[in-house]
């Protein structure tokens, strides 16, 4: 029997038994200087994307259509909150099927507070009275949102300025 005791060391690819286990630095010459230097941070932080979306001057018309909303919404009891750009949620979704007999597409409205039930039945009532044909609808109370068949964000939008949303 030996007396030495046999240790298992593993295996590790990038050990090399020829190196010192801590070589030492080179001298503090090879390396370059640190200078610390005081920054006027207001000339570089006018340059970082900014964090939200700017409220928009108040002006009477503006070039691209869009409309603020108006005070006159809050006797209503729903509200439809405006997106974060301050552009209304009303999106058109078309959903192509490869099939023969096509897709589906429907108007969504999202961000809904309040009684959403109300605010389907009045929109449905618009809806159904400028086309003269009964339009099917979807509400989704836990998520806020009801959708329309068909395209009718145009007149959707129209309706929510006209109410002052």
């Amino acid at each position: 029997m030996t007396d030495k005791i046999k240790t298992k060391i593993p295996w590790n690819p990038y050990f090399n038994p020829k190196l010192p286990l801590n070589p030492t630095v080179g001298p503090s010459e090879l390396y370059t200087n640190v200078e610390e230097v005081k920054v006027d941070w207001k000339n570089i932080e006018r340059l970082f994307p900014q964090q939200t979306v700017p409220i928009p001057p108040v002006k009477e018309t503006y070039p691209s259509g869009w409309v603020p909303p108006k005070g006159s919404s809050l006797d209503c009891p729903y509200h439809v909150k405006r997106s974060r750009n301050h552009m209304l949620p009303v999106y058109f979704v078309n959903r192509t099927v490869k099939t023969q007999r096509g897709g589906w597409s429907y108007t969504q409205i999202l961000h809904i507070e309040g009684d959403i039930w109300a605010l389907e039945k009045d929109l449905k009532d618009y809806l159904e009275e400028y086309h003269q044909q009964f339009v099917p609808s979807q509400v989704h109370e836990l998520s806020r949102w009801i959708r329309f068949k068909e395209d009718h964000v145009n007149i959707i939008n129209s309706w929510l300025i006209e109410k002052g949303f």
